[in-house]
């Protein structure tokens, strides 16, 4: 990921020297609640939390060229990975629906389309840079489930 945004963000410094518009460039990151809240010491969760901060560092760096970066750090995302983890789909939706503070209106926690949807907005935000926009259903505001019900 680093290497492919340094690639990214010099191909955009290049094309933004060479051109007399003024236009918007973005580059996004796809980080994790794990990168922001760690619930086992693990690669993942260090490099997630890297990450992060290198979406921190690069927002000062690549503003004056015009170009923003942002993350987006999703939750738990209801997806058939989540469920096989917790047994089953309705396992799935029992443990979280007992500690989180926020549902969707269906009874759902958040879809790949609301991360998607997310991510589109960072990208389209002039006006934004060097942001972890974390979606997480209340993920960060409610009780740890126990590790064994993790991974």
């Amino acid at each position: 990921t680093i290497i492919l945004v340094q690639t990214a963000a010099n191909a955009m410094i290049r094309e933004a020297e060479q051109e007399s518009d003024r236009r918007h460039r973005a580059i996004g990151v796809m980080g994790s609640i794990r990168g922001i809240r760690p619930v086992k010491p693990d690669g993942y969760e260090f490099a997630k939390a890297g990450l992060h901060n290198m979406v921190r560092g690069l927002g000062s760096e690549l503003g004056p060229h015009g170009i923003s970066i942002n993350a987006v750090a999703p939750g738990t995302v209801d997806i058939p990975l989540e469920h096989q983890r917790y047994g089953s789909e309705a396992g799935y939706h029992a443990a979280w629906h007992s500690v989180s503070p926020l549902k969707r209106a269906d009874g759902h926690l958040p879809f790949a389309d609301d991360i998607a949807a997310t991510m589109l907005f960072a990208l389209r935000s002039r006006h934004m840079t060097g942001e972890i926009i974390s979606v997480n259903g209340g993920y960060l505001h409610m009780p740890q489930l126990p590790l064994d019900q993790q991974s």
